[in-house]
């Protein structure tokens, strides 16, 4: 019964051993330069390092994930072209932080990449220009450089934008109170005249009243 409890005891003591070593190997840090290596065979072999139990080809795939992410191409376009998915991306990224650090410096360097790429042809098309062709009777006669002031304006506002930005127009904002105060309207003068036409309206009025009883007596 004695070695049977040693063998357990041994079996238990492995697994934790191999355990710890898995753990280990997760949670080390992989060199972020193998990013910029000219193959992704480096940053594979450090992959296969810190994921112990994940195949080796799928070690592969994503190092030639990341690798064509910093370089520039597009998540879709590197997932397409490292023959993974999206799920698959996720459940590595998951597995250790050395990949996560990994994926985010590919994002980062996707960017910078992605910025060079617009700045270098907003310049061609600013500075050098491009050929366009020119057709007579439905024939082509040649070609003409055109160029774009556009694309110029935004590349030297980008470069030195204290000397070549937009003035700025001063504004002056001036304070108006105005404020109402109610009057009230006096009520219109009687004059004499007036008066007098008013009694002599008021006689009549009565004169009429008076001969109508006058006429309803009789």
């Amino acid at each position: 019964m004695k070695p049977k409890k040693q063998t357990q005891i041994h079996k238990s003591t492995s697994k934790a051993l191999q355990k710890r070593r898995k753990t280990a190997l997760q949670t080390q840090e992989i060199d972020l330069s193998l990013l910029t290596k000219t193959t992704p065979k480096p940053l594979e072999r450090a992959i296969r390092g810190v994921l112990p139990g994940v195949k080796h080809r799928v070690c592969a795939c994503v190092a030639k994930f990341l690798h064509l992410t910093a370089s520039g191409e597009t998540c879709l376009d590197a997932l397409e072209a490292a023959g993974l998915t999206w799920g698959q991306l996720q459940s590595v990224k998951g597995c250790s932080p050395a990949i996560m650090d990994l994926y985010t410096r590919a994002r980062e360097l996707m960017r910078d990449q992605q910025i060079a790429q617009r700045e270098r042809a907003l310049l061609k098309r600013g500075v050098e220009g491009w050929e366009e062709p020119v057709y007579h009777k439905g024939e082509l006669s040649g070609t003409i450089r055109r160029y774009s002031d556009k694309c110029l304006e935004i590349g030297l506002k980008a470069n030195q934008p204290k000397k070549y930005r937009d003035k700025e127009d001063k504004a002056v904002n001036v304070g108006v109170s105005i404020s109402f105060t109610s009057i009230g309207v006096p009520e219109p003068k009687q004059t004499q005249e007036s008066a007098t036409i008013d009694v002599e309206v008021q006689d009549m009025v009565e004169g009429e009243e008076n001969g109508d009883n006058d006429h309803e007596n009789k």
